[in-house]
């Protein structure tokens, strides 16, 4: 599977997974060669990367008072699904305690 699609399936929107994925290409960079390597506006590149910060997919230095971009270890991704997972496990249980407050009063 193309590891765009994979990004996707792990909830990354289709831009932001074309931009991380030319970030890991690049390295460090500006935004012009991912414009070139994405074929996105600028402007949405911009959008995306400031999405990807947000989720500590990337993030911006600047250097001579230009900004300057580079995507962060892909294994935030694994640390993503894992706090998911974590908050999934506290709504559980939470929604158990409401189920059974309502079964007793019930009963």
């Amino acid at each position: 599977m193309p590891i765009q699609k994979l990004l996707e399936q792990l909830h990354i929107p289709e831009r932001e997974a074309q931009v991380y994925i030319a970030l890991l290409k690049e390295g460090m960079t500006s935004v012009g060669p991912i414009v070139t390597d994405t074929k996105l506006h600028r402007q949405l590149v911009y959008q995306s990367l400031d999405k990807l910060k947000d989720l500590r997919m990337a993030s911006m230095v600047l250097k001579n008072g230009r900004q300057h971009w580079h995507a962060t270890d892909p294994s935030i991704l694994l640390e993503r699904a894992e706090k998911q997972q974590s908050i999934a496990k506290l709504a559980i249980e939470e929604l158990m305690a409401v189920k059974q407050k309502v079964q007793d009063d019930v009963h």
